[in-house]
């Protein structure tokens, strides 16, 4: 039997701009789950990226072993703090923080989104 793995906190952002996700193993079900519901947004729906902006979001929330933090600069140092204060759950903070879809916003989430499913892949070498 494999052993559990244990994932490693990554960063994503722009500049000093950085925000650190914890990410777990996620299943291959709940991966194919979160496909899902992309492939069920119609084509021609005038919501599409907001829906897949917001799929993204839910799945880093449900996908944290914490609640992601940003990195403020502090004399030449990066501190971890909230990523917003008093927030009820991961999800919470994210929608808090990221609440508006705009671009920066969208690609720091597409990269996060991306990186949690990129983890969690394991290692593969041709012998």
């Amino acid at each position: 039997m494999i052993k559990p793995v244990q994932l490693k906190s990554f960063k994503v952002g722009y500049g000093d701009d950085l925000v650190v996700f914890h990410p777990r193993m996620i299943s291959l079900a709940e991966q194919t789950e979160a496909a899902q519901r992309f492939n069920d947004i119609a084509d021609g729906d005038d919501q599409k990226y907001q829906k897949e902006f917001d799929i993204q979001i839910e799945a880093i929330a449900e996908w944290s072993n914490e609640q992601p933090q940003r990195l403020v600069k502090e004399k030449a140092e990066f501190k971890r703090v909230p990523l917003v204060e008093d927030s009820e759950s991961t999800l919470d903070a994210l929608k808090r923080f990221f609440g508006d879809r705009t671009a920066e916003n969208e690609r720091v989430i597409r990269a996060a989104y991306n990186a949690f499913i990129n983890q969690c892949a394991p290692d593969v070498s041709f012998l």
